[in-house]
């Protein structure tokens, strides 16, 4: 079963330099390590952050980013992992960008946004939209730990894994795709979110990594 990320959550574009991406304008967002290897917190308790994804620093240009990541509070559904292989920042916005994401119901997508069109690379008959799969590889429930890892190959095309079950290969680079790897997380929709009682918290770190 799949289900339209059009019709369960916000879509966002990247606002800001490093730290925040979002469809409803920009929040000031926080600004982690560009790279850890030990686990790194992060949360989101205000009102304001519905809606809105945040992610961490520029971490580089990679041929292969491997990570840990285990929600511990928030909507089961709020999605998290890699946005990888954008182009160039105009006034803090990514125009174009791949993005690799998982939730905690068991369900992953991955969909390119270029040029104002999204395109699902899971499920070629989709029309300017991307699905929310679900996943066997994936440990379900908050406070369970999934492995990330985003790999590119020698001809450029990336694959995607989930606990080391491969679920997208072949995925061709942007035309104008220059840039490297941010990890990120979303906080859902006001009607989702129990905030600010109770935090939207995650928490990741970088396993292995090859850059370039």
């Amino acid at each position: 079963m799949k289900k339209s990320l059009l019709k369960s959550a916000i879509f966002s574009l990247i606002v800001t330099s490093v730290v925040l991406f979002s469809s409803c304008g920009s929040t000031s967002g926080y600004t982690p390590k560009k790279y850890t290897t030990d686990w790194e917190t992060v949360s989101k308790d205000n009102t304001n952050d519905c809606g809105h994804f945040f992610t961490t620093s520029e971490m580089g240009k990679f041929s292969m980013i491997c990570g840990e990541f285990k929600k511990e509070q928030g909507s089961e559904d709020g999605c998290f992992g890699f946005v990888f292989g954008y182009s160039g920042q105009n006034k803090g916005i990514l125009s174009d960008y791949i993005r690799f994401e998982i939730n905690t119901i068991g369900e992953y997508a991955v969909y390119s946004w270029v040029g104002g069109k999204y395109t699902d690379l899971i499920n070629s008959e989709a029309d300017n939209t991307a699905y929310m799969n679900t996943s066997s590889a994936i440990v379900k429930g908050l406070g369970s730990t999934n492995t990330l890892k985003v790999e590119k190959a020698k001809d450029g095309t990336y694959s995607c894994y989930i606990n080391g079950s491969c679920v997208a290969s072949k995925i061709e680079p942007l035309q104008n795709g220059t840039k490297g790897v941010m990890a990120f997380f979303s906080v859902a929709s006001s009607e989702k979110e129990k905030l600010p009682d109770e935090a939207v918290s995650l928490s990741y770190r970088i396993v292995d990594s090859a850059f370039n």
